[in-house]
């Protein structure tokens, strides 16, 4: 019998070593696994924004300087964890925008992302937007969020918003 779980999306949680330590082992079975989930979607919106412009509920990010913000249709509602949001006082998340690491910057409220594209030159709304897949794993979500990489995948919730579907 096996129990594959994890597995079949291509990750693997951490082996605790048998003597209760907390001590963590390296997985041997990692190296042979590859993460099979892709989730995009596509920016629905771009603004330009000044210096001390605040984004995101409650204003936790305060923009330090002008700015080139893309709307992102996804969020907690389709399972992206708040925990990703981006705020001056601490980094958040990111998704891949044209290849490129794009920050999440402000609250990540139940439908819409923000992400910071400023230097990343030729974004036009309908660009395609990774939430997860090349550049941007579950363990990077899992790690963000202080969980596991099993809870971000089986988070993900099917929306007619998300790749424009």
């Amino acid at each position: 019998m096996v129990r594959p779980g994890l597995g079949l999306y291509g990750y693997c949680l951490p082996i605790e070593s048998a003597n209760g330590g907390g001590e963590v082992a390296q997985p041997q079975i990692r190296p042979g696994l590859l993460p099979v989930m892709t989730w995009k979607s596509r920016v629905t919106g771009l603004r330009d924004v000044r210096s001390g412009a605040t984004v995101g509920y409650n204003a936790i990010y305060v923009a330090q300087r002008a700015m080139r913000l893309a709307l992102v249709p996804v969020g907690y509602a389709d399972g992206l964890r708040r925990e990703l949001s981006g705020a001056n006082a601490l980094a958040g998340g990111w998704m891949m925008v044209r290849g490129q690491r794009a920050a999440i910057i402000g609250r990540v409220s139940m439908n819409l992302t923000v992400v910071d594209v400023t230097g990343i030159s030729g974004v036009v709304v309908g660009d395609e937007v990774v939430v997860l897949g090349d550049g941007i794993t579950a363990e990077d979500h899992a790690r963000l969020a202080h969980t596991i990489a099993y809870e971000i995948v089986c988070g993900v919730r099917a929306s007619s918003q998300l790749a424009g579907e």
